[in-house]
């Protein structure tokens, strides 16, 4: 009984050795490679698994380049270049005024712009209170850094100024800047050129081109260019002298009309706590 048992067996078991033996639906080949997701799962606290959905990745733009001091060195004691014509430029309310090239096609107003034909290089020119940063928004610029403000003597009447270098963004494109704030003549002119293309020797012509203005009482005691170096110097200045730099261009603002007005500055200067005073605040 035993013998026949063990040969019905064995008869049994030869087609799954010649033919292989079917496997239990829950079993997997584990020679059967399991497919590649980039996607991964992760499992909430409820036990059900979700997609993890990957990280979008925003490509940055590119960065502003570093400040490049030129300004003080193309126009301290430099006068209008003979080569240089065009047209005068000057923003409402200021005495003083700037010559653009005729081709630029100026347009006047509070704040006066122009720009070359290509629109890498342009030029805007409004009061002091306007500030660098409202010239430059007015020139289509942003994002704008400024250097520490330096005095220097600017265009055929050797002027006293505040000059100063900047970097700003210009669309999708990066630009290099300068200022010049005209003591006594209510004027700022700011001027920029695209890095890739635009013309710096034109803007610095163009402050060089300044002239002063006979008419206009505005900023008739002649701190604007103080008021104008200190919000300047608050973009560069280090964390600890920045808000002095702010509040002391608020007061010194607030004075700026009065008949005391240039009295008032060592008030301002005083607001400072040990940061620097520009010149044009002594």
């Amino acid at each position: 009984m035993l013998k026949t048992l063990s040969r019905s067996i064995w008869l049994m078991l030869i087609p799954c050795v010649v033919a292989g033996c079917p496997k239990n639906d829950d079993t997997e080949d584990e020679t059967t490679p399991v497919p590649a997701t980039s996607v991964s799962a992760v499992v909430d606290p409820t036990g059900s698994a979700s997609v993890k959905k990957p990280t979008e990745i925003i490509p940055e733009g590119p960065k502003l380049p570093a400040i490049e001091a030129r300004v003080k060195s193309e126009t301290d004691g430099k006068g209008a270049d003979s080569s240089h014509k065009g047209s005068k430029i000057s923003g409402s309310g200021t005495k003083g005024s700037f010559v653009v090239l005729k081709d630029w096609g100026a347009k006047s107003g509070a704040t006066a712009t122009a720009a070359s034909k290509d629109a890498k290089t342009m030029f805007g020119t409004s009061q002091v209170a306007t500030g660098a940063d409202g010239i430059a928004t007015a020139l289509g610029l942003s994002d704008c850094k400024w250097g520490e403000a330096e005095a220097a003597k600017v265009g055929k009447g050797k002027l006293n100024a505040q000059v100063a270098d900047g970097v700003c963004k210009h669309g999708d494109a990066n630009a290099r800047a300068a200022s010049v704030t005209i003591e006594g003549q209510s004027v700022m002119g700011v001027g920029a050129w695209d890095v890739d293309g635009g013309n710096s020797s034109v803007v610095f012509s163009t402050f060089r081109s300044v002239a002063k203005g006979a008419s206009g009482s505005y900023d008739s005691t002649g701190i604007g260019a103080c008021c104008a170096a200190l919000r300047q110097n608050a973009n560069s200045a280090p964390l600890q002298h920045r808000g002095a730099y702010l509040a002391a261009a608020g007061a010194c603002n607030a004075v700026r009309s009065s008949p005391q007005g240039r009295a008032a500055l060592a008030s301002v200067r005083a607001m400072l706590r040990g940061a620097q005073v520009p010149s044009s605040c002594r």
